[in-house]
């Protein structure tokens, strides 16, 4: 059912081409790169029954058909790009990262499938069976509270289609623009930096 969908994924992904980025004349050039690797075997059974856990279709679908992806990567730098990691990977880093990591905020059936290099955010996959968010991604932020966690789309494969499609920014995140003198980031449509008081042009500085 998801195969036709993952297969037209992973051939965008491979024809991506490296994108340059960040400060003009940084050397050597902060650039992304994306890749996937080819799939590997695993354990379905052994992954819900030791985390207690039922696996998304659609999760289980993409790790058939690759391992892991790593998606507009700054090898250089490691300051930017998404890590879906590989079965193996979530094993190790559930439960340990899912109990040790934020430990308060997690409920049954949180899964951390990924990260995002250069912060501390953390792809989660709800595998809670029967309930109205089975499935769903949220993004674990680093110092937001559970209640304040973004749930950007209702599957994996969704939130990874999304992401190619908005070339690799957090496209969860609403929008704000920078401050004409401070530099500092604000709501789109404030007319006063709330940093510094200069009044904007609500045209201006969009990011």
């Amino acid at each position: 059912m998801h195969a036709a969908r993952i297969e037209k994924l992973l051939t965008h992904v491979g024809l991506l081409k490296p994108q340059t980025i960040g400060e003009p004349g940084l050397v050597p050039p902060m650039t992304l790169f994306s890749s996937f690797a080819p799939p590997s075997p695993w354990d379905q059974r052994k992954i819900e029954e030791t985390l207690t856990l039922t696996l998304p279709p659609e999760l289980v679908s993409l790790w058939n058909s690759t391992s892991s992806l790593r998606m507009f990567e700054d090898r250089h730098y490691g300051q930017w790009g998404l890590i879906i990691w590989s079965p193996a990977e979530v094993r190790e880093q559930n439960p340990g990262e899912r109990y040790d990591y934020r430990r308060e905020e997690f409920r049954a059936g949180d899964l951390l499938v990924g990260e995002f290099l250069g912060d501390l955010e953390r792809v989660l996959v709800r595998c809670e069976r029967g309930s109205d968010d089975f499935g769903s991604v949220m993004i674990v932020a680093e110092l937001d509270h559970r209640g304040d966690w973004f749930m950007p789309s209702r599957t994996i494969l969704d939130f990874l289609e999304q992401f190619v499609a908005a070339e690799g920014e957090k496209f969860w995140e609403p929008k704000t623009k920078e401050c004409t003198k401070c530099r500092r980031g604000m709501p789109l449509t404030a007319t006063t930096c709330p940093h510094c008081g200069e009044a904007q042009d609500l045209t201006a500085g969009i990011c």
